[in-house]
């Protein structure tokens, strides 16, 4: 009589799977983090952004880089890790984007959404859609209340 074996992959395994997106979601984010901080940086050094507001900025994006690692560390097949950055680069994204004139913060978002799909949650995924949506419409009304400079279709 023939033993079957069954064949054992290992990203069929929950923790494994979680293992690896998770790590790709903390390259992708403190990539993103790192864009952050060096465009505090030269825009507070080389522009017209306050001093005091880039360094209390570039602090709280440290901050959260030490929760993001520390949370990583500490479970890197967390279930809730990129739930977690999610939310940090969220509010990060709105500081940015309600203070500043940077553009690149509609990337920024596009680029924490296209993260997720490797989550596989799409209840998630459409949560997450929906708030950055409104995130986006929010700062685009701030801005255009403001009068800063915002393309007149996006106003």
């Amino acid at each position: 009589m023939k033993e079957t074996v069954s064949k054992k992959f290992r990203y069929t395994d929950e923790r494994e799977r979680y293992k690896s997106v998770n790590k790709f979601y903390f390259i992708g984010m403190n990539a993103l983090y790192v864009m952050f901080i060096a465009y505090f940086f030269v825009s507070s050094n080389y522009g017209d952004l306050n001093k005091v507001f880039a360094y209390a900025n570039i602090g709280i994006v440290l901050a959260f880089e030490v929760v993001k690692i520390v949370m990583y560390l500490k479970n890197k097949a967390s279930k809730s890790y990129g739930l977690v950055s999610v939310i940090l680069g969220g509010i990060e994204i709105f500081v940015i984007a309600g203070n500043t004139e940077a553009q690149f913060v509609t990337y920024a978002i596009i680029v924490i959404l296209m993260l997720q799909i490797p989550y596989l949650l799409p209840k998630r995924q459409g949560v997450l859609c929906i708030a950055y949506g409104l995130c986006l419409i929010a700062v685009t009304a701030l801005r255009a209340a403001k009068g800063q400079d915002v393309f007149e279709v996006d106003a």
